[in-house]
Formats: structure tokens, sequence, C-alpha cells
């Protein structure tokens, strides 16, 4: 995923331009390839070989932090 900077009348701007595919998972999901280490390979082995991008956001992190239990918190450290 690309970050560039562009400098425009005073202003910098940021472009972002990711590789198709573009996989975006929920944080549900990245927890279950986190668990799955079968899982988590496959979905590793057909991004590299289709040169595709995961997509992480802020979001799915602060998800993290506001586990449904006490179990979840600890689970997803």
């Amino acid at each position: 995923m690309p970050i560039e900077l562009i400098e425009l009348a005073g202003e910098t701007r940021v472009r972002e331009s990711f590789d198709s595919p573009t996989v975006y998972l929920d944080h549900w999901a990245i927890r279950l390839f986190s668990d799955d280490t079968a899982f988590k390979d496959r979905l590793i082995k057909a991004l590299l070989a289709k040169g595709g991008t995961l997509l992480l956001s802020h979001f799915s992190f602060a998800e993290f932090t506001r586990g449904s239990s006490p179990q979840n918190c600890a689970d997803e450290r």
C-alpha cells in the first residue's frame, strides 16, 4: 500500500493506493485467522500469489479493546 505525500498550495495531502485484491477483515475475522495456523497460512499464500493488500484499520484495533467479556479481552492480547 504505497502512501504518497503531495504538497499543493501550502497544504500536504496524502494519497493511498491499494493493490488488488484488497482484503479487509473485521476484528472477529482477524481473531479467527490468528487462532487457526492453517487458515492463516492459506490467506497469506493467496494474498502473496495475487500481489494483494491486507487492509487494517484503526477501528479494527480499537474493537479489540472493547471485548464483550473479560475472557475475550485476555484472548485478544
